[in-house]
């Protein structure tokens, strides 16, 4: 198999997943980029409680934690939560100010050299970031 490639997919992009009866192109490149060999589905801790905190107990719900529980999960550590830091205070004096938890996305993002796949172009300024943008 190839070098591996993660791509952290954020919350974001789920909720349009799901929320989306017809795949738009954009869903269906993603679809493309994670069905290659060496793709690997990530979430954090951050990604996981959010979708966690949406989602309800129907069955398709059901399923749907079924399906995210499977998925490689990336330890978010001290470290990240510094480099997060560091990335807000970056855009903070931009004035660019962006949420802290996508911070620490961004931040897991990189320090596991992954892309990110959202529908939050916010992420794009980051610059040590590859994103995805659905």
């Amino acid at each position: 198999m190839p070098d591996a490639r993660y791509y952290l997919i954020d919350t974001s992009y789920w909720i349009t997943l799901w929320k989306t009866k017809e795949k738009s192109p954009s869903i269906e490149r993603v679809e493309y980029l994670l069905s290659r060999p060496s793709a690997i589905p990530c979430i954090n801790g951050i990604i996981l409680a959010e979708l966690l905190r949406g989602l309800t107990k129907s069955r398709s719900d059901e399923k749907r934690k079924t399906c995210i529980y499977e998925l490689k999960c990336f330890d978010v550590t001290k470290e990240t939560f510094i480099k997060a830091a560091e990335l807000a205070q970056i855009l903070d004096r931009k004035g660019k100010t962006i949420a802290l938890p996508d911070c620490v996305i961004a931040a897991n993002a990189i320090e596991q050299e992954a892309a990110l796949i959202t529908s939050d172009k916010h992420f794009a300024r980051f610059k040590e970031l590859e994103v995805v943008v659905v």
